[in-house]
């Protein structure tokens, strides 16, 4: 079989003699649109399950040619360099979709929408493939010169989605026609099945999403946790507002993380279970804190501190809480769980002799 390409005469042997003299070149051109579009992704926050590569073989370009019959240039043929991007949710799969039209030049005529194509009486392979090309303003680019006239393949898909494909191209079946009735219906049921376990799953996902919201917006409800504490720390006036004077008291550059275990066993002592408790005591008790820190913490207070914890707030809550309220009994049960440090000690019983008259306002 020949081809006129050109004025010379091309045929499939050409072509694939012309393909495995360029062949790494498109091996180059696949494994950097492969950096290029994960690093896309993760530049947006848009979390996927996987993304994989391929450069097209010699033996399968062979085959395709000469199965197809129909090509006289190497760049007729669109797959060459493929991407496969696997999400976790049908919905990512259209937000890649947009990121994939404003980076890429599409080739209209060979990218297809199965999702959309696909008769929804019949089952099948439900995926959005694209054909690119680099776009011209990244031409200028060194890197990206060389492969500005290649095209790439990229296929999107849900994991749901690309489990079918998978175990319906293992199964070896083509098409519907293929396939006795009593197998097409079962492949019907499945699909029906996969098709409603995806929805679901991304029903669930928006639901996960509107429920930490909602927490977001009434975390003083919460119960104490890492988590809630962790929002808490965030969202309370008084609590970053302790943290700024704390940091400028001890002349500290910078604040940790901070570890909430320790704080949520001291507030289960204390008989604080709610995190809108702990935003009362912590209106209460700011200013008292603020005008009495030095008690408790005068060596860092008096000398630079490069890092201060930042759970410190809510561990000064606690001891100020613990010798305004507790009595004696308490106090020390305190101490002997909680404080290791025989100074410390000796300093929050130096605080609670300063406090004992302090008569505690009510919160607002």
């Amino acid at each position: 079989m020949t081809r006129e390409l050109e004025g010379k005469i091309m045929d499939n042997e050409d072509l694939v003699r012309e393909y495995s003299n360029n062949l790494t070149t498109y091996e180059q051109f696949t494994n950097l649109m492969e950096t290029y579009i994960c690093n896309l992704l993760n530049r947006e926050q848009i979390s996927f399950h996987s993304i994989t590569s391929r450069t097209k073989s010699i033996e399968s370009l062979s085959k395709k040619i000469e199965l197809k019959n129909k090509y006289q240039k190497l760049d007729e043929i669109t797959d060459l360099s493929g991407i496969r991007v696997i999400t976790y949710y049908t919905d990512t799969v259209d937000q890649i979709s947009k990121l994939i039209e404003n980076e890429f030049i599409i080739d209209r005529d060979n990218s297809i929408d199965k999702r959309k194509s696909l008769d929804p009486k019949r089952f099948g392979y439900r995926s959005l493939h694209y054909v690119v090309q680099i776009d011209p303003k990244y031409v200028k680019a060194q890197e990206y010169l060389k492969y500005h006239n290649l095209k790439l393949e990229i296929q999107i898909s849900s994991i749901l989605q690309y489990t079918w494909a998978e175990i319906e191209h293992d199964l070896g079946y083509k098409s519907q026609e293929e396939i006795p009735y009593d197998i097409k219906r079962s492949f019907s049921r499945l699909a029906g099945l996969l098709d409603l376990a995806d929805e679901e799953f991304l029903r669930i996902k928006n639901e996960i999403f509107a429920y930490q919201n909602h927490l977001l917006l009434s975390y003083l409800s919460a119960d104490i946790d890492k988590e809630s504490l962790a929002v808490f720390k965030v969202k309370s006036p008084e609590y970053n507002e302790l943290t700024e004077f704390l940091i400028k008291e001890m002349k500290a550059k910078k604040v940790s993380q901070g570890n909430f275990e320790n704080i949520i066993r001291m507030f289960e002592y204390l008989n604080i279970s709610k995190l809108q408790e702990v935003d009362q005591k912590l209106k209460q008790y700011q200013q008292l804190i603020m005008e009495h820190i030095d008690v408790l913490y005068r060596d860092a207070t008096r000398t630079k501190t490069n890092i201060i914890s930042g759970d410190m707030p809510l561990l000064c809550l606690c001891y100020f809480i613990l010798v305004v309220e507790k009595g004696e009994v308490e106090f020390e049960k305190f101490t002997e769980q909680f404080i290791s440090s025989v100074n410390f000690k000796n300093r929050l019983i130096e605080l609670k002799r300063i406090l004992k008259d302090y008569k505690l306002e009510a919160a607002d």
